[in-house]
């Protein structure tokens, strides 16, 4: 195994930055890797998939705030209501990492946080923020996890 490391490099080249870096939040960059690739558990993917409905059937409708609104990325990541709180902390810990995100509009911040090479030291931050939307949406949307079963009060 002394050339373990070398192999595990070898077998990475050619990946984007953010999967050949080591986290404490694998289940965060899982996701982040699901909402590039299109295949997440938003409403605007699931249509997608749904094959049996009409392009007319499919709604993308976001479930968890009821606006009315296309659930998207930057709509789950930036502007669903339903999941303001959790949005404020992650922007409070971001604006400490760089008081200049905040500043930007929707579609740089998403660019930025789903980009190949975004900045290490967004990693872990950006990671649980992903992972505790997605037990959120799950819990707003009542669909079983392994930490429970149930929608929001």
């Amino acid at each position: 195994l002394a050339d373990m490391a070398k192999w595990v490099k070898a077998a990475r080249k050619g990946l984007p930055a953010y999967l050949c870096r080591q986290t404490s939040c694998m289940y965060g960059r899982r996701e982040k890797t699901k909402f590039r690739l299109g295949r997440h558990r938003l409403q605007c993917s699931l249509a997608l998939r749904e094959t049996n409905a009409s392009s007319a059937a499919r709604d993308v409708t976001c479930k968890c705030c009821n606006a009315g609104v296309p659930e998207t990325v930057a709509h789950a990541l930036f502007t669903c209501p339903a999941h303001d709180e959790l949005r404020e902390s992650f922007m409070e810990r971001v604006d400490d990492l760089d008081v200049g995100f905040s500043a930007l509009d929707d579609d740089k911040k998403l660019k930025f946080l789903m980009a190949d090479d975004t900045p290490v030291k967004f990693d872990n931050v950006f990671y649980r923020y992903l992972s505790s939307l997605s037990a959120s949406r799950e819990r707003w949307l009542g669909i079983p996890t392994a930490q429970g079963v149930g929608p929001r009060p």
